[in-house]
């Protein structure tokens, strides 16, 4: 396992607010729950392929994406994201946060550097650093891979 997708996984353990279970779970080649809207937010892309070409696009522009899960039972992308108070609205997205006064809601997620789990695996690995993809470059990426994808397949809007 590299050096990133170990420090990765102590990032995401420490995330998950029992950093003791967490790698217990990863260990036993589960999933382990990380809340949202702690340390970041989610947004839940409802296609894997637009996932993936916005992976692609904020690299072309020079900007490090942060992490990415895939579902490929659901054919989801989960990209953390940083926390941003502010609208979402960008279609076939939804941002997931932390509501005031309720408890938060929890994501899913198999440990770094094993591949794919329960369906999941992380198309972009967190690296430990903390590196998150703010929501208003995502929205960005994700409007001109969909513009991509329609004009290479001939959509003319």
């Amino acid at each position: 396992m590299s050096e990133a997708a170990v420090r990765g996984g102590w990032w995401l353990a420490q995330a998950s607010g029992d950093t003791v279970r967490a790698r217990l779970l990863w260990s036993q080649g589960l999933l382990a729950e990380i809340p949202i809207g702690i340390h970041f937010d989610v947004v839940r892309l409802l296609s894997l392929q637009l996932g993936q070409a916005a992976v692609e696009d904020l690299r072309a522009a020079g900007r490090r994406p942060g992490p990415v899960l895939l579902d490929h039972v659901r054919r989801y992308s989960f990209w953390l994201v940083a926390i941003e108070r502010g609208e979402w609205g960008v279609p076939e997205a939804e941002l997931l946060s932390r509501r005031a006064g309720r408890l938060p809601q929890a994501i899913p997620v198999p440990g770094t550097g094993v591949g794919r789990v329960g369906g999941r695996e992380w198309l972009v690995e967190p690296d430990g650093t903390g590196l998150l993809t703010r929501p208003g470059d995502l929205a960005v990426a994700i409007r001109r891979a969909r513009a991509a994808s329609r004009s290479a397949s001939g959509f003319v809007p």
